[in-house]
């Protein structure tokens, strides 16, 4: 789309990162127990940091694209909350609830066999398997994908790395949004607990059960 004119057709791109709400279900984190009382933000992200989106304001983005055709022809707006590392994970969670977390840096391989040993092949499962037959032709397995996956923020930190976000102009655009992670955790009294994520239409948001 990069390469095609902004007229007769005006484009816009929109590049996200993983939502927050992932903390409540894919990317839950360890529970305390009397033997560790701190929660345990357990992710394979080094030095690196996730430029983390709250879905809530993804649609608000989206929203301002198309109100604002002119501002933002042409424009690939990369959105996010902020860089969050690990350790400013857990720190965000101690301020907003007053309760003890920590991060600890889990190996990638340990983290994928954990996550996706449930699949039929469990890691070395294909993506797309179920959609055909024919395996050969589905060249990436789940543990290549999120192996890549964490790659990308751990080359990430500070917002100077591979993935980068204007917050200047996403605070211009948004000036309410949520811009750190203990915004987050305030606003959906985070507990570290599983929940589900569903869209509430008469809120017109995200809501759990």
């Amino acid at each position: 789309m990069r390469a095609q004119p902004t007229s007769p057709m005006n484009w816009s791109i929109i590049t996200s990162g993983p939502y927050i709400e992932m903390l409540h279900d894919f990317l839950l984190p360890t529970p305390a127990t009397e033997a560790n009382p701190n929660l345990q933000f357990k992710l394979p992200l080094g030095d690196g940091a996730v430029p983390f989106i709250h879905l809530g304001d993804f649609g608000r983005y989206l929203a301002w694209v198309l109100s604002h055709p002119t501002e933002s022809q042409g424009l690939t707006l990369g959105i996010a909350i902020a860089h969050i590392s690990g350790p400013e994970l857990a720190a965000a969670y101690t301020r907003a609830t007053g309760k003890p977390a920590v991060f600890t840096d889990e190996p990638i391989a340990d983290w994928i066999t954990s996550h996706f040993s449930a699949l039929p092949s469990g890691a070395d499962t294909k993506v797309g398997a179920q959609s055909t037959t024919d395996q050969n032709s589905l060249p990436l397995t789940f543990g290549k994908n999120f192996e890549n996956w964490w790659n990308l923020y751990r080359s990430s930190a500070g917002n100077k790395g591979l993935i980068t976000r204007d917050y200047t102009l996403l605070d211009r655009i948004l000036p309410d949004r949520l811009a750190s992670a203990e915004d987050w955790f305030r606003k959906v009294s985070y507990t570290g607990e599983r929940k589900q994520l569903f869209w509430d239409e008469r809120v017109r948001g995200p809501k759990y059960d």
